[in-house]
């Protein structure tokens, strides 16, 4: 896939976090699995809270961000960032493939139970945030970094768990700064349409849009 063009802002993710991550999601997966309470959960829970302490002892403590730029300070919290979707160390990142090619971009996802809403779906208000982080890759792939001005999602009908779905992006219309655009989840076959998301994108204006240029061109 290509990669994000806000690759060059911020620190990178190690390795290491990014396994760390999808051990998290399993751990995760596993523990709303678990049917009522046998000892293995307080066993874990123990077991848990000493590898919070672990990492809290070499976790940053400040909140001020640290944007890997000459001159800030080393001690703040550290800014991971790979464009808009969610990276593969966070546990909330849905699995997917994405790519953009000739102005639309396509790719598929399947959520798991950590997602879950309505029994055996997907919440309504993960799908937004999928749609959202979609739509606003799409825009940066295409050299435009704009920003969510408002998001509408029509849910056509329930979103399923555990099953491969296809989503398609692509900008409807554009009018000065303002894009708009829209996207589709379906299931993979072609079959079922489950959301329809429309987007109003924004270009930030003066200087903001040639600063946000120049850190989309300098991470090409």
């Amino acid at each position: 896939m290509k990669k994000s063009q806000l690759s060059g802002i911020g620190d990178v993710a190690s390795a290491d976090l990014v396994a760390l991550g999808v051990s998290v999601r399993r751990m995760v997966d596993a523990m709303l699995r678990v049917e009522g309470a046998p000892p293995e959960l307080a066993a874990a829970r123990e077991r848990v809270d000493g590898l919070e302490r672990t990492l809290a002892g070499v976790a940053r403590q400040d909140d001020a961000l640290r944007l890997g730029r000459a001159g800030e300070p080393d001690d703040a919290r550290p800014y991971y960032v790979d464009g808009v979707m969610l990276p593969d160390y966070h546990p909330l990142a849905a699995e997917h493939t994405i790519g953009t090619e000739d102005g639309v971009t396509r790719g598929r996802v399947r959520f798991g139970v950590v997602f879950e809403g309505p029994p055996g779906c997907v919440h309504g208000g993960h799908v937004a945030c999928f749609f959202d982080q979609i739509l606003g890759h799409h825009t940066l792939e295409l050299g435009l970094p704009a920003m969510t001005a408002s998001l509408t999602l029509a849910y056509r009908k329930p979103t399923p768990l555990f099953r491969e779905l296809e989503f398609e992006v692509r900008i409807d219309r554009v009018d000065g700064r303002k894009i708009d655009v829209v996207g589709a989840l379906r299931d993979a076959d072609g079959g079922d349409c489950f959301v329809e998301a429309d987007g109003l994108f924004v270009l930030p204006s003066g200087a903001a849009t040639d600063r946000l240029h120049a850190l989309v061109r300098r991470g090409d």
